[in-house]
């Protein structure tokens, strides 16, 4: 899945998918709710560049725009999986510290 990230903000932003409903697979983490079977692998955020950079992107007005591309691999899909939506989702926890005046 592909995902845009304000780089003034990317300090306070963390991914997590959230599949049948009731687990919770961190970006770079694993889950396997049987015991070593039909486990979720969670890759790591790949910056996806443009124009052949890797650096992600510059809007108009200046402010850095970061493009990244996040992937859940499943050892095997089961009937719970076909059943329910599998989401991902953007956390973003605002920090103090990042004031503007």
């Amino acid at each position: 899945m592909d995902v845009t990230v304000d780089s003034s903000t990317e300090r306070g932003v963390q991914f997590y998918w959230i599949v049948q409903r009731n687990y919770v697979v961190r970006e770079d983490d694993d889950l396997c709710p049987r015991e070593k079977r039909e486990c979720y692998d969670a890759q790591p955020r790949y910056e996806v560049g443009h124009g052949g950079s890797s650096r992600g992107r510059l809007t108009t007005n200046g402010k850095g725009i970061r493009d990244y591309e996040l992937t859940l691999e499943f050892d095997a899909i089961t009937y719970e999986d076909l059943e329910s939506p599998v989401v991902l989702v953007k956390e973003y926890r605002y920090s103090p510290s990042h004031r503007t005046s």
